[in-house]
């Protein structure tokens, strides 16, 4: 099972998840979000990364909410690569596997 030090987000996830929650926060529809509907994935699938985040990143809540974002990329080229992401971050946090586990 790789730690949080074998797992790091690429800049171009970084960049997205500072455009996802900037525009979460302002109820704003953006690239992020925009790119999620066009894959057919809800907002909750962001949780692995928001969580990757706010325990690796020092500054991920101002980054997100308050300074000026980097360019936004769309880091994944499918529904089934952001998926698979999102898995390997979820397999260093097994509190997130049990947390979805207890969502009805």
């Amino acid at each position: 099972m790789p730690s949080t030090k074998e797992l790091t987000l690429t800049a171009a996830e970084l960049s997205f998840v500072y455009h996802y929650g900037r525009e979460t926060a302002v109820k704003e529809r953006g690239p992020a979000i925009a790119w999620l509907t066009d894959h057919d994935l809800p907002g909750r699938a962001m949780t692995a990364f928001q969580y990757w985040g706010e325990r690796n990143d020092d500054d991920f809540i101002s980054k997100s909410l308050f300074e000026p974002l980097p360019p936004f990329e769309a880091p994944w080229t499918s529904r089934e690569e952001f998926v698979a992401r999102v898995h390997e971050i979820m397999e260093i946090y097994p509190d997130l596997k049990e947390w979805r586990s207890a969502q009805p």
